[in-house]
């Protein structure tokens, strides 16, 4: 079966592993259950400790003091974390099992592979029952190659699954593991641009019919908590060689396994508060809308 954010109290189930099951169900996190309100797809996803949650009690737990699960991270986005300053992750319950999932994952990874493979073939089994279309989402918030042998090459584990995940930019062809070679077929990658990737780095993505996740935000006041909602997205955006291209609203939906090729995913800038927000846009992690004319 599949926990709630809060994970379970289990008492056949004892230390780091308590409250520490692996996948969540599609209703429990905000991010995955807009997928659900908007398509017929499900998706399942994993919630580790992001950079910015409780990464003291994670290093102290495992004894790694440069553990993060976001290792790829700039300053900007560890600034505007929506993940970390989100209402729910400010819960006790859900920073607990967050906090207790990274401490499984680092100090018994076999076995916390092992149950989660277990809970993907569930999750499966179950969709398969219903006959409801399911995603999984390893990286709800981290950065970690599942795909790698040395996380369990979970997505080849499931080759007639689809996975998808976001990740820095800045990684694509530079970094162990993110080269496009290195990725399964059945694990769609959407690039993040942060502040520290210019419009070429987005540019040369594209080339590749590779889409880039950009965070846009407007000037308008009472952008922050539900308020980030009400912000535009550009229609278009110009690229340096290859001018206007498109951009897609990438909040209608989760799942970036049935996009197009080779698209700019447009997110809008969504803090919990006006100084995480102002923060944000000071370190050039948002992109302004008004910069690019065309609205959607």
């Amino acid at each position: 079966f599949f926990q709630a954010e809060d994970g379970i109290r289990d008492s056949s189930v004892t230390g780091v592993q308590t409250c520490a099951l692996p996948i969540s169900p599609p209703e429990s996190n905000v991010k995955l259950s807009k997928t659900a309100a908007n398509t017929e797809t499900r998706v399942f996803g994993l919630s580790l400790a992001a950079h910015n949650l409780a990464r003291n009690e994670v290093r102290h737990a495992t004894g790694e003091q440069h553990f993060t699960t976001c290792p790829d991270s700039s300053p900007g986005c560890r600034a505007a974390c929506c993940v970390a300053s989100s209402a729910q992750a400010q819960l006790d319950s859900v920073r607990a099992a967050r906090v207790r999932k990274t401490v499984f994952l680092q100090t018994h990874r076999q076995q916390f592979i092992r149950l989660l493979k277990s809970e993907i073939q569930q999750a499966a089994d179950l969709a398969a029952y219903y006959g409801f279309r399911i995603r999984f989402r390893l990286n709800v918030d981290s950065s970690i190659p599942w795909h790698s042998e040395e996380y369990g090459s979970i997505p080849q584990t499931f080759p007639d699954l689809e996975f998808y995940d976001y990740h820095p930019l800045r990684a694509l062809n530079s970094r162990r593991h993110w080269r496009l070679s290195d990725l399964p077929q059945n694990l769609r990658i959407c690039w993040s641009r942060k502040e520290t990737d210019s419009w070429h780095h987005v540019e040369s993505a594209i080339s590749d019919l590779q889409s880039v996740a950009v965070v846009f935000h407007d000037d308008r006041p009472g952008r922050a908590g539900r308020g980030a909602y009400g912000q535009q997205l550009p229609r278009f955006v110009e690229l340096p060689s290859l001018g206007r291209w498109p951009v897609i609203d990438g909040d209608t939906s989760d799942d970036r396994t049935t996009d197009p090729r080779g698209l700019i995913v447009g997110l809008r800038l969504k803090s919990r508060s006006e100084e995480i927000r102002a923060a944000a846009i000071r370190s050039g992690f948002s992109v302004p809308n008004f910069l690019h004319p065309c609205i959607l």
